[in-house]
């Protein structure tokens, strides 16, 4: 029964202990931030982990190794099989017994495939540089993306800017209308129509 009792409070403080330090973490990467925050260190988090970005890096790493195996199918290969064995041959020859050893150096070399390898070879480069193309794709549109987010902030800062300009001015206005109407220089329909 007590064994039963301190399992969930283990794991609800391990799932605790596992949040706290996730928050630490995002907060401590938080608090990283320059302030003001510039173009060129946005620009800089480009190749930080995105998933996009890992997955473009992923394939384009597995199409290099294909080029890499596509080429070397085609090169010389070389293996050594040995076998030990003794015999021993039946009893109206002799009781001795014979060495029966094998020993194998193979040396194998495709001399001609009709252009197989060649075309494999030329397709696995051609994979190999789409890919590249690929992944620098999806980092350019990482830099715009980011370089659009980084411009709607400084855009949104400018109209909040402006915002408060107008709402400033127009509470100038209404101020001077509110001491001409009671100075009776204007009607209170002017300053309500304002």
């Amino acid at each position: 029964m007590i064994k039963v009792a301190r399992q969930p409070l283990i794991q609800r403080l391990s799932v605790l202990l596992l949040l706290c330090s996730s928050t630490l973490l995002h907060a401590e990467r938080t608090a990283e931030l320059p302030q003001p925050l510039t173009l060129e260190y946005a620009l800089s988090l480009v190749d930080e982990e995105h998933p996009s970005l890992m997955q473009a890096r992923a394939s384009q790493l597995k199409a290099q190794s294909r080029q890499l195996l596509s080429e070397s199918q085609d090169d010389m290969s070389l293996s050594m099989q040995a076998r030990a064995r003794w015999v021993q041959p039946p009893s109206f020859v002799g009781d001795e017994v014979l060495d029966d050893h094998k020993g194998s150096l193979l040396l194998n070399k495709p001399l001609y495939d009709f252009g197989l390898s060649e075309k494999l070879q030329q397709a696995a480069r051609s994979e190999a540089e789409a890919m590249t193309m690929y992944y620098q794709s999806k980092r350019d549109q990482r830099r715009v993306a980011i370089m659009r987010a980084f411009y709607d902030v400084l855009l949104a800062d400018q109209e909040n800017f402006r915002d408060n300009e107008a709402l400033a001015t127009s509470y100038i206005a209404v101020d001077r209308l509110r001491t001409r109407r009671e100075l009776g220089q204007t009607s209170d329909i002017t300053v309500s129509e304002y």
